[in-house]
């Protein structure tokens, strides 16, 4: 052993020291690899809303962008950026609520230290500096336009910005779905507008529009049309962009193409038990077509959750587009051959519950004009149920749930009881 006869000391420690206080030396002079939000690319694809004397504009980054932005990878701890612009052309100040934007956000000194690095003291600083200086402003002076990033949970897809801005003499709200880069969705894959266009579509009035949606299917088919599946349990009126909001507001996720990446993730979540928000919908068909929405509520793991499609018919009542759907519950999940992941949900049996908490939960968006029955599933009762493509059996009194959506907030003492007869079909 090499000893430095004068110190008792290793010869190498020295040098260690050395090399120690250098790499510390390199880390405080590092810097932060950052781009000017305006050369991103986001503020292309935001959604304005304007009520006249108030102009919002939303975008929510994908995780490449915020990584762009920010030099961190935010979507790693479930932060996302949201980019807002206001302005603000009455003659009041304005109050932003960040709580109703997102009610666990997260505060900009909170995310920089979630993300700031090891001995890089420097670095850490420049990160400070820059979730600062991002900041959206909570006050809109009158006559004034301010921006900046709100820091929300993480959402892939689709994302609901809900804005509420209070002044002293009036209050403004805003609801907008946007766009989030980063999966493919079914949603986003659909042209609604070839589906059903417009010179296609078939006015029905007030009088006919019962009648019409009872002569609707019964049932989802396979592909081929040659055996029934789940009951065509819902009807939703109302123009997409609605619709879709209200599903945003109460937690109702978009889902992902089966694409070679979403069937690994489904895979996966299945052997491991865990979450996943965007998992691809097994394709059911009406009108010779697989469905063109799809949406599901996740718990924590992929076994349970509530799932509904979504077909657009090629009539409106009231200016609404009409779709028919079908939602159930699933409870668990079992191996099948009949599934391109391996795996397939066993649903529910009882139905109409799934139908009924549809009803009530989107009576909480606040986006509900008018609900009722009507017939055109046909009953099917617990000792004869009827059994939907993969096998699973299933009971319901044969009615269909109508729910017609707004694009306003309605008050719950505004809402229409559509007074139909309520007799199965």
């Amino acid at each position: 052993m090499w000893h430095n006869r004068s110190s008792g000391r290793t010869r190498g420690r020295p040098w260690g020291s050395l090399v120690l206080l250098g790499l510390l030396a390199a880390a405080g002079c590092s810097s932060l690899q950052t781009t000017p939000p305006e050369k991103v690319g986001f503020m292309s694809r935001a959604v304005a809303r304007d009520d006249g004397s108030v102009t919002v504009r939303a975008a929510a980054l994908g995780r490449d962008e915020a990584w762009k932005v920010y030099g961190a990878d935010l979507a790693r701890h479930g932060i996302q950026p949201v980019w807002l612009m206001i302005e603000n052309r009455s003659d009041e100040d304005l109050h932003l609520a960040m709580a109703v934007l997102d009610p666990t956000y997260f505060a900009p000194n909170e995310a920089a230290w979630i993300v700031h690095r090891r001995w890089e003291r420097g670095v850490n600083r420049q990160i400070d500096r820059l979730f600062q200086e991002y900041e959206m402003p909570q006050i809109i002076p009158a006559h004034a336009t301010r921006s900046g990033f709100f820091l929300a949970n993480y959402d892939q897809g689709l994302k609901y910005v809900h804005v509420l801005l209070f002044g002293t003499d009036r209050d403004h709200q805003f609801d907008l779905a946007v766009e989030v880069p980063g999966i493919v969705t079914d949603y986003a894959a659909t042209d609604l507008s070839r589906i059903a266009p417009p010179d296609s579509i078939e006015k029905v009035d007030t009088a006919g529009l019962r009648t019409r949606l009872e002569e609707l299917p019964c049932c989802t088919t396979n592909k081929k049309g040659a055996k029934q599946g789940d009951p065509l349990n819902i009807v939703v009126i109302g123009d997409v962009e609605p619709v879709i909001k209200a599903f945003l507001a109460r937690k109702w996720d978009v889902t992902e193409e089966m694409t070679g990446g979403a069937k690994w993730r489904t895979v996966k979540a299945f052997l491991l038990g865990s979450k996943y928000r965007y998992s691809p919908i097994s394709s059911l068909y009406v009108f010779g077509r697989r469905q063109d929405i799809a949406l599901q509520k996740a718990r924590d793991n992929i076994h349970q959750r509530n799932h509904l499609r979504l077909w657009l018919t090629r009539f409106e009542w009231n200016g609404k587009p009409v779709t028919i759907g079908q939602i159930s519950r699933d409870i668990g999940v079992r191996y099948t051959t009949k599934s391109p992941t391996i795996s397939t949900h066993k649903i529910d049996p009882q139905v109409d519950e799934a139908r009924t908490y549809l009803m009530e939960d989107l009576l909480l968006s606040g986006h509900v004009e008018a609900i009722g029955y009507v017939g055109g599933v046909g009953a099917a009762p617990p000792e004869a149920p009827r059994h939907n493509l993969t096998g699973d059996p299933y009971y319901t009194d044969g009615r269909r749930a109508v729910i017609v959506l707004s694009n306003q907030w309605v008050p719950y003492d505004k809402i229409q009881i559509l007074r139909w007869t309520e007799a199965a079909k």
